[in-house]
């Protein structure tokens, strides 16, 4: 189970809490009525609290600060705090605060999402881009020395003196510059890891070597 999980199990059952409590029963029995209607999926820790409050070691707004220092420094905790604030002006109206209150965490964490999974979307089309980029590349490059020797006369007699191998290096040489400036600019772009820049490369590789070992035994 992932923490957004449990953190969204959370929210529910603070939110059926709260809406019992805003029916107007007390928060002891609020608790009970939530765990028994959660069953298994209610938190350890807040079972421990309710068995601490129904065998009456504990009242219950002791065994709420403890759950407090349980989830101390976390999310959990300061919507425990909150809502035990609100309950100091009483368990009708504390419910009602409190579900106002997980409205709109719950809406920010919805648009927290969907920022995340439009994050996620846009490195895919990345890395897209770059292996399609990087493969057209790598045709080009692979390709160069068959059309240099295609041109080798009018590059010959020219006033420079040009070899075609000469040619073919520098091709690769830029072809594999322009694949990993591209990459990283991509990587940059999208604040994603280097295994962008190494799908670069190994896309650029790989068609390289096997456009080149084609055209050899076509050769």
């Amino acid at each position: 189970m992932t923490q957004d999980t449990e953190f969204d199990q959370f929210i529910d059952f603070i939110a059926h809490f709260s809406s019992e409590l805003a029916s107007g029963t007390s928060p002891e029995y609020a608790l009970v009525r939530t765990s028994n209607y959660f069953g298994k999926q209610t938190p350890r820790e807040i079972l421990s609290a309710l068995c601490d409050i129904v065998e009456g070691r504990k009242s219950f707004y002791d065994s709420w600060a403890d759950l407090i220092s349980v989830y101390s420094g976390n999310a959990y905790a300061r919507l425990l705090e909150l809502l035990g604030r609100f309950l100091e002006k009483g368990s009708k109206v504390g419910g009602e605060r409190m579900l106002q209150v997980l409205k709109q965490v719950r809406k920010n964490s919805t648009m927290t999402k969907n920022r995340e999974n439009l994050i996620k979307s846009q490195k895919v089309k990345v890395m897209a881009l770059s292996l399609v980029s990087s493969i057209v590349i790598g045709m080009i490059a692979a390709l160069a020395p068959i059309l240099t020797f295609a041109f080798y006369e009018d590059l010959f007699s020219s006033s420079v003196l040009v070899y075609p191998t000469t040619i073919a290096i520098q091709i690769f040489l830029a072809s594999l510059l322009t694949v990993i400036v591209t990459g990283y600019r991509l990587n940059q772009t999208v604040g994603g890891s280097l295994r962008i820049v190494l799908l670069c490369l190994a896309s650029f590789g790989c068609t390289y070597v096997l456009v080149a070992h084609l055209l050899m035994n076509l050769i």
